[in-house]
């Protein structure tokens, strides 16, 4: 086969390499994406990576990873002033952030993971006979041994398996000395024909003593498998005890002399200081537990603050600069009035990038991006916005970026390296593209090493333009010179491409 076959073949091949860089190409960026260019994974403020669990299910120990979504991070009720008890059930083992209470998990009870709880990292996750969360209050001012109280709130979030008649929730028993006389009391939460019902007996005591007992039963039904608000409020001044269920008032009745306004007001009185009992009978989820030496009157029933999240992606690279961005998609979900806003930017030299440099550009997800949206390293940037109600918030799964790599030209397929006196001549085959601007030529005195400089025409690599041949002058007769030719393309700053295969020559004053 002649030299010149040899030389159309080869650019026919190059034709086809070149051609198929306007291919577009996608790369999905998920929960738990870290591409090797980027220093660091997803940047999250508000924002939390949680697994996708089955709903209402706890993940066992261990077994294959499960994948992970984006979601705003739920807010957390906060200890006030009148707090006496709170516990997020967040940690390993979950605490009271007043430190008037000593928490004791028992059996089987153990927490819940953040995508299970309605607030916060976690939830308390009981199973019914074998679990159990016992609270000692060793500094409580309501529950302390001997405590008279006055308004008083007690609040939790819910999330029964079951709401079977006769599991019980919570659970104190305690004993009070009348004179001369013990009286038993107790409070409890249990489950009666799919409704919850509170019972105190001889918590709230008549002067001088006595017996009384007080019930609250809920109105509505619960639902299994829904998390729904609970709260039980006592109004000093006029004796109310109250009972909420979302914000909805289930029952009421008067701890007074009457059972009614109007008459002698019957207050907390706790005798001896003894435990409080959660799930000794009850399968569910618990959280957000709170005990306030205060009247709630609006209880915060939004999972998520006002503010918006943010999610700043790991840095992406694209392969060249002058690569083009052309559309994001989103696999995102917008429950209620919930929203995103996306934004993304890039470039060619990350290592300049600030927070807000380059500039974020507003984009819709699976819109064609503008044509200047070109460089090699993208990134992308979502506000998660909650439901105005802060009930519901956005569930981000991943985004898909979608670019044209724009590499640089192929190498010539063929290259001649032809020996003179003090010169060689260099010559390769044409590379074909509308995007070609023309060639570098390597050279020096070792295999793989291009480090000439006694060219006349100037030190490795020499621009060669868009020419197919150059002679490189002013070389020594006898020495060995090794050459490559790489091509380069109108994006500036120039960028060559890869190497042509190496020729040599060695110059010599008679050329036989």
């Amino acid at each position: 086969m002649t030299t010149k076959r040899i030389l159309a073949l080869i650019a026919a091949a190059s034709v086809a390499v070149y051609s198929a860089a306007g291919i577009e190409t996608s790369l999905r960026l998920d929960a738990s994406s870290r591409p090797a260019s980027s220093p660091h994974p997803w940047i999250l403020t508000g924002v939390s990576s949680v697994p996708v669990s089955p709903p209402g299910t706890v993940p066992a120990d261990g077994g294959a990873e499960v994948p992970r979504v984006l979601v705003l991070d739920p807010a957390r009720y906060r200890p006030g002033e009148g707090t006496d008890l709170l516990v997020h059930f967040d940690g390993a083992e979950g605490r009271d952030e007043t430190g008037r209470w000593r928490l004791e998990p028992r059996g089987t009870f153990k927490l819940a993971p953040a995508d299970l709880a309605y607030m916060g990292a976690g939830a308390a996750s009981f199973r019914a006979p074998g679990s159990q969360f016992v609270l000692h209050p060793e500094g409580s001012a309501l529950f302390g041994s001997n405590s008279v109280s006055r308004d008083f709130s007690l609040e939790f979030w819910l999330y029964p398996a079951n709401a079977e008649t006769g599991e019980i929730l919570l659970l104190w028993k305690g004993a009070r000395r009348d004179g001369s006389r013990t009286t038993t009391q107790q409070v409890s939460a249990i489950f009666s024909r799919n409704r919850m019902v509170f019972s105190f007996s001889n918590f709230f005591a008549p002067p001088g003593g006595g017996a009384f007992q007080l019930n609250l039963t809920g109105a509505s039904l619960l639902v299994p498998r829904t998390w729904s608000h609970h709260l039980v409020r006592f109004d000093s001044a006029t004796g109310l005890v109250e009972y909420l269920m979302n914000g909805f008032t289930e029952a009421t009745a008067y701890a007074t002399s009457t059972g009614r306004e109007g008459g002698t007001v019957f207050l907390p009185t706790v005798g001896a200081a003894s435990p409080v009992t959660l799930g000794p009978n009850y399968t569910g989820l618990l959280d957000e537990l709170r005990l306030s030496a205060s009247w709630v009157e609006r209880p915060n029933l939004g999972r998520y603050g006002l503010d918006p999240g943010t999610a700043v992606s790991p840095r992406v690279d694209l392969g060249w600069s002058n690569s083009r961005l052309t559309s994001v998609d989103a696999e995102i979900r917008t429950p209620g009035d919930s929203g995103a806003a996306f934004f993304y930017r890039v470039g060619d030299f990350p290592e300049t990038w600030r927070a807000d440099t380059p500039e974020w550009m507003p984009f819709r997800p699976g819109a064609p991006l503008p044509d200047s949206a070109r460089g090699r390293y993208a990134q992308v940037r979502v506000e998660l916005y909650p439901d105005p109600r802060g009930a519901v918030g956005p569930v981000l799964s991943s985004v898909t970026l979608r670019y044209l790599p724009d590499p640089p030209p192929p190498p010539p397929g063929e290259i001649l390296a032809v020996p003179g006196d003090g010169r060689v001549t260099v010559r390769w085959s044409r590379v074909p593209g509308d995007d070609l601007a023309g060639y570098l030529v390597y050279y020096g005195t070792a295999p793989g090493e291009y480090y000439g400089r006694e060219a006349v025409q100037g030190p490795s690599p020499v621009d060669a333009g868009n020419s197919v041949s150059i002679t490189l002058t002013g070389l020594t007769n006898g020495r060995l010179y090794y050459v490559t030719v790489a091509s380069y393309d109108s994006v500036l700053p120039r960028r060559p491409g890869e190497f042509s295969r190496e020729a040599s020559a060695r110059p010599a004053r008679t050329v036989p």
